[in-house]
């Protein structure tokens, strides 16, 4: 009966959609005044940063089952600190993150790391998944 030797390495696949976005410098700032239409389905947010909070008007309406209307209409302010960013999600404006985030280069050099291209920072004992391997 063979044993493993080495594990390759794997990852969950990266999400390569890219979000436009920006460190917020603690400037007031108008955002976005977008309204977005498709079949079914309309859009309309209105934002602006102002005395560090994140301020957005949303209205949707969409089309669902049975061709009933859905209409929703929120006002949501955020408190946000010089520094964070704030990215731009397609169907909700600019908003805060749910995840970490790295620019483009960061995240190439990371997935490079985990390649081995840069250092190789697995030991000896990393090769085997287990060590008893029935010698």
């Amino acid at each position: 009966m063979r044993t493993i030797e080495k594990l390759d390495k794997y990852v969950v696949a990266p999400n390569v959609a890219f979000y436009g976005g920006f460190v917020y410098d603690g400037e007031d700032i108008f955002l976005c005044s977008d309204h977005d239409t498709d079949e079914g389905y309309d859009f309309v947010v209105n934002q602006k940063i102002e005395n560090d909070k994140l301020i957005t008007d949303l209205t949707r309406e969409y089309t669902i089952k049975g061709d009933k209307t859905v209409k929703e209409s929120s006002h949501l302010e955020i408190e946000i600190e010089k520094g964070q960013l704030i990215v731009y999600v397609e169907g909700t404006g600019y908003t805060l993150p749910e995840y970490k985030m790295v620019t483009v280069d960061e995240a190439v050099t990371q997935y490079n790391i985990l390649r081995g291209e840069f250092n190789d920072l697995r030991t000896d004992e990393e090769e085997s998944p287990c060590s008893n391997r029935g010698d």
